[in-house]
């Protein structure tokens, strides 16, 4: 069976937010489905360590089913079916797991080192059942959880804590899950009777009391008790509650434990009839009567319950249908009468509905109409590779990028020993995977067990212990965004590899981490059949989500085949990883640069690869040019490695040469080199012979490494090398060595100031990093204005002050030589910090000559490479700043907008306007349409784009002014993302972006004020944010 067969078609965890349209038949019946919430489609009804009201979005969703007729729905006698049917949607075996033994009851997790046989027996050691005697749960107990889905009826204050009100005991609704994986809800008395709106009466021989139905005579002859049992363990804030079964001992004075592996009900009024003269009965009516509670003599107590409905796995083991049975009454028109069904699913596609139908149920079919549909993971290729048709070469870059926190949360401690039980094996959250090369005659060059860390680290190692503790994945991993500088708390291993498969875990056991980051699996080794000859075209790779608690050994041979998987997503990525060419020689990067303007440096590492045997000749050289970055290592420090022998570019070889703007690297020098480092002589014939076949074989690779800036006015982008040579088939390659982005954004509005008048206080500039710790201590920020100067005959004084919450200081501004001087006294520590200046205070003397002054801003700060000697080697210009006996008219008009997100309302510049779609709080967070918030401010609509992708997922593009000219922004944002990039750069958000019901994309309006240069105050009390393009006093 092939490898993909195999997989079930269970979707990764996906957040939906929906409202359920109901489509209803021709054919007129009573219950109609109408509404469902919001689940993690990898959710269980179970959560064994966080059955926790404060994991809301780990919440099956409620279908919302009314009678709409004008006849009651009985189904005390005979029970009512009806039946779902999932379409992109299972219903799987985990999702349904049985309330019995350790693995359901709430509680820690499982310790490292620890049992699984260790493990059950303390979880179930903390249910005592008898404190007297110390019995307690037993592993074939069957027992109920509360029900904690979103909006599961009427409850209250108490919202979605399983109870009406916040001061009762018991909880109202429970549901208990049989070993065949039926569902059945169970609701106590008070709950029916405040679903049916009837005030409670005795269940007495005199009167009954009625259930979803009014001014009934009928007895409940079905119930069931229940006793709540409170785990002694206090680790947590967990809800730490289960319900076992009790049922009346033979002269109904007592309850006793149901040992049976089924929960079994009583009749009350039997109950009550035969209990012995002169005895109190378990039931005792004066007490409690509204809740139905239980005392006997022993102090036992318990609570009565209906058995509601219940939902069968299908008989023919489809995961695609359920089928139910409804056992009460369902009342028409009353408030509160409606059944809430609890459905727990996963996802398998992209457009999921739920079919409702039955003998008195309407059909209706419920499409989850979605403002948010996320992977929890993104496969994103970093770079593609390049083979030739032998199969030398490499594989590309790819990431595995968390769209939240914790993805791959797990434990390990890297010994082999991680491998050896199926405990460690399903070992990590979501972070298992499947790779798949689309090509058989590859295979993938690792084995079982090769690893990132082969010992586990604690952050406070020493380089020879990092060093040491080095695996066989070392060179092939690096991480991205979030997951930088925590990886020493990343795991990365090999489950299984068999040919062009294989199954990898990541698991992340970092703690304190605040941002999404990705794992990069950088140019996979591989091998390739023998006499097997690649065709020309393209190399793909499918990478598919696992299921990590389906995993099970079948044997231990590290083939993937010895392992089963049943639960996968079936919505895999596939993209391109690598390009058989017709070449026979590549240039690569192997490690690319990430640079920030004006600050340090980053290694670009390069290699130039025969793909054909004796390509290269003495005679060949490479012309390079470097576009939007600049080489900082002097040329005698770099470093060149043949097959490992080291030669360095010293002045006498000319192996790597600077003529004008371009590199010369000549094959011929490199040759010379390597023949003196090694003392040939090759006037020796036998000296000849060895450095013939020494020479052949360390050609084969050729790695050079080299530092790489920006500069302040760098543009940010791709930083590109292109390699002229006639050993390539165009004659010239051009390969991405790194990027460029902006370490800090600026504002400078111009200001004006008349003639012969002291002191006038105007103008702010503001600077902010896009990354914390960009400002450096001790570096300083030098201010000048053209041909006038910043001293006592111009400028003498000006407010400096920073954001106060990022950590940012810096020392009180000195005026010398005609530069304002700010120096940074504390860097910036978990967010970017911002400097303001303002107020700046000029004396103008009468014979300073009318017109506009340009302003530079330079230093340490800015640029590494200035110094306080020459603090403008690089510089911003900004032009017209300073407007001296001129009515300034601004190309910056002040706009400013206030936001009512209670009335909806907006006014801009004292004129009211209608946004496209109103403002909304969201989760705390108040959200504004990105269209209005550009149309607020004068962005053109041309100047926004949105466009889908491959999987139907929106992105969408904000310019604010002309890309590529100084003081353009552009802002990227993509549906269900967090992420907001400006101009390269990103920035976390709060929320993440939401499309409406109307298609409009809403996201938090600081960051994407803040994005398009605005600046934003939030009033709580009055929920108004005012946005301008002026500072915000």
């Amino acid at each position: 069976m092939k490898l993909r067969q195999k997989l079930a078609m269970l979707m990764a965890a996906t957040m939906i937010t929906t409202t359920f349209p109901t489509l209803t038949s021709a054919i007129t019946k009573s219950a109609v489905a109408t509404q469902a919430l919001v689940m993690y489609s990898t959710s269980n009804y179970v959560h064994p360590t966080t059955t926790n009201t404060t994991h809301s979005d780990e919440k099956a969703i409620n279908i919302n089913i009314s009678n709409n007729d004008s006849m009651v729905i009985d189904g005390r006698k005979t029970p009512q079916q009806f039946h779902l049917k999932g379409i992109d949607i299972k219903f799987s075996n985990s999702i349904f797991t049985p309330t019995k033994g350790a693995y359901c009851l709430p509680g820690p997790a499982k310790k490292d080192g620890q049992s699984s046989n260790d493990f059950e027996a303390e979880r179930l050691s903390e249910y005592i059942i008898d404190s007297e005697s110390g019995e307690s749960l037993s592993p074939h107990t069957p027992y109920g959880l509360v029900d904690y889905s979103k909006n599961n009826s009427y409850l209250g204050n108490a919202g979605d804590d399983g109870r009406i009100t916040t001061t009762q005991d018991y909880a109202d609704r429970i549901f208990v899950i049989d070993k065949d994986g039926n569902y059945t809800s169970y609701v106590s008395m008070r709950y029916a009777a405040i679903k049916d709106k009837v005030e409670y009466v005795s269940l007495g021989r005199k009167a009954t009391n009625v259930i979803f139905e009014k001014n009934t005579t009928q007895d409940i002859e079905e119930a069931y008790l229940f006793q709540k049992i409170v785990s002694d363990n206090d680790e947590g804030d967990y809800k730490k509650e289960i319900y076992i079964n009790k049922i009346p001992n033979e002269d109904n004075t007592a309850l006793e434990l149901n040992h049976k592996l089924d929960i079994v009900p009583f009749n009350p009024i039997k109950t009550m009839a035969s209990t012995p003269a002169g005895q109190t009965g378990v039931i005792d009516e004066t007490a409690n009567l509204l809740g139905y509670t239980v005392t006997t003599g022993d102090g036992t107590t318990a609570e009565v319950y209906l058995k509601e409905f219940t939902l069968f796995r299908d008989t023919y083991g489809s995961d695609t249908l359920l089928d139910g049975e409804f056992y009460q009454l369902l009342q028409r028109n009353f408030d509160n009468a409606d059944l809430y069904i609890p459905i727990a699913f996963s996802l398998t596609g992209k457009a999921p509905f739920i079919e409702i139908m039955g003998s008195e149920f309407t059909y209706a079919k419920l499409k989850l109409q979605s403002r948010i549909i996320t992977d929890l993971v993104d496969y994103k290729l970093k770079r593609e590779g390049q083979l030739s048709t032998n199969a030398k070469g490499d594989l590309g870059i790819f990431e595995i990028a968390e769209n939240k926190l914790k993805v791959f949360e797990g434990t390990f401690d890297g010994s082999a020993t991680d491998l050896e039980s199926e405990t460690e094996l399903q070992n990590g959250s979501d972070g298992v995977f499947l790779f798949e090369l689309d090509n058989d005659d590859l295979n993938f060059d690792l084995k079982a067990g090769d690893r990132l860390w082969n010992k586990e680290l604690d952050g406070q190692s020493t380089a020879e212990e990092i060093i040491d503790a080095r695996g066989r994945l070392f060179d092939y991993i690096q991480f991205a965004s979030g997951l930088r500088g925590f990886e020493e708390f990343i795991q990365v291993e090999v489950l299984a590899v068999q040919d062009n498969n294989m199954v990898v875990r990541i698991t992340d056991q970092s703690v304190n981490r605040k941002h999404e980051g990705g794992v990069e699996f950088c140019q996979l080794p591989i091998d390739v059949n023998r006499k097997t000859t690649l065709s020309l075209g393209d190399i793909k790779i499918s990478i598919t989500q696992i299921n990590p608690e389906t995993l099970e050994y079948k044997a231990k041979g590290g083939r993937v085949d010895d392992l089963d998987f049943y639960d996968a997503n079936t919505v895999e990525e596939t993209f391109v990883i690598a390009e058989v060419r017709d070449e026979n020689i590549r240039i690569e990067a192997l490690e690319e640069a990430n640079v920030l303007t004006g600050q340090d440096s980053s290694t670009v590492e390069i290699a130039l690869r025969e793909l054909v045997d004796d390509t290269l000749d003495i005679r060949d050289e490479f012309y390079m040019k470097i576009e939007n970055g600049i080489m900082s290592t002097p040329l005698e420090n770099i470093w060149f490695y043949l097959d490992g022998v080291p030669i360095q570019n010293k002045a006498d070889y000319r192996i790597f040469e600077k003529d004008d703007n371009e590199y010369i690297l000549d094959i011929d020098h490199l040759y010379d080199a390597w023949i003196d480092m090694e003392n040939y002589d090759e006037d020796d014939d036998t000296d000849l012979d060895t450095i013939k076949r020494e020479w052949e074989r360390i050609l084969d690779l050729i790695t050079f490494s080299f530092d790489v800036r920006a500069d302040l006015n760098g543009s940010v982008g791709d930083i590109k090398l292109s390699v002229e040579s006639q050993n390539f088939k165009n004659n010239i390659e051009e390969i991405i060595i790194g990027d460029v982005k902006k370490s800090f954004t600026y504002t400078a509005p111009p200001v004006s100031v008349d003639l012969g008048i002291k002191e006038q206080k105007t103008g702010t500039i503001t600077f902010k990093e896009t990354q914390p710790e960009m400002f450096q201590d001790g570096s300083q920020i030098v201010i000048n204005l053209e041909d006038i100067g910043m001293d006592s005959r111009s400028v003498y004084t000006a407010s400096v002050k920073t954001d106060g919450q990022s950590g940012l200081e810096v020392a009180s501004p000195k005026f010398d030589d005609g530069n304002l001087i700010i120096t940074i006294s504390e860097e910036s520590d978990d967010i970017p910090g911002t400097i303001t200046i303002e107020n700046m205070q000029y004396d103008i003397w009468a014979g300073t000559p009318r017109g506009a002054y340009d302003l530079q801003i330079g230093g340490s700060a800015l640029d590494h490479t200035n110094t306080s000697e020459k603090p403008f080697e690089k510089k911003i210009q900004v032009n017209d700043y300073l407007n001296v006996g001129v009515n300034l008219v601004s190309s910056v008009e002040v706009i400013t907008a206030q936001i009512n997100f209670n009335s909806g309302t907006t006014v801009v510049n004292g004129q009211t306007q209608r946004p496209m779609t109103p403002p909304m709080m969201l989760n705390g967070w108040a959200m504004i349409g990105i269209r209005d918030i550009a149309a607020f401010f004068g962005i053109p609509q041309d100047k926004i784009a949105a466009f889908h992708d491959e999987h139907g997922v929106m992105t969408i593009t904000v310019v604010n002014g002309t890309i590529g000219e100084t003081g353009s922004t552009l802002v990227t944002v993509r549906n269900g993302s967090k992420i907001l990039t400006v101009n390269g750069t990103p920035v976390i958000m709060g929320q993440p972006m939401t499309i409406s019901d109307d298609n409009h994309a809403y996201v938090p309006i600081r960051p994407i004020a803040e994005a398009l240069g605005l600046h934003v105050y939030w009033n709580d009390a009055t929920r108004v944010a005012t946005v301008s393009t002026a500072f915000i006093q």
